[in-house]
């Protein structure tokens, strides 16, 4: 019941699934990073339509086609849900290459 609140691995890493046929080859497996900030500039490429001044994020189409290397780059997580709903202290986290604190 609480477990989900936690800046655990278990919570942070999700998997996920992109299809994009005219973008991406079948099959392909990336094992680097995702950001969520990273998606809407991943599928504006994808799609081929230009994103804004205001576009925060990396386009990781290039890394995901296997035509470049996962780009470096800290990954941020946090836990509201803790403070709100449980009275506790708000839980962050940094992630960078095998590290996390």
């Amino acid at each position: 019941k609480t477990h989900a609140v936690f800046v655990y691995d278990a919570t942070v890493r999700i998997p996920l699934l992109l299809r994009f046929p005219r973008a991406l080859p079948k099959g392909k497996v990336y094992a680097g990073p995702v950001r969520t900030v990273d998606l809407v500039p991943t599928i504006l490429a994808a799609l081929k339509l230009p994103g804004g001044k205001e576009t925060q994020g990396t386009n990781l189409l290039p890394a995901l086609a296997g035509e470049a290397p996962p780009p470096d780059q800290l990954q941020y997580s946090e836990s509201l849900p803790s403070e709100v709903g449980f009275g506790m202290a708000p839980l962050y986290g940094v992630r960078h290459g095998g590290y996390k604190w």
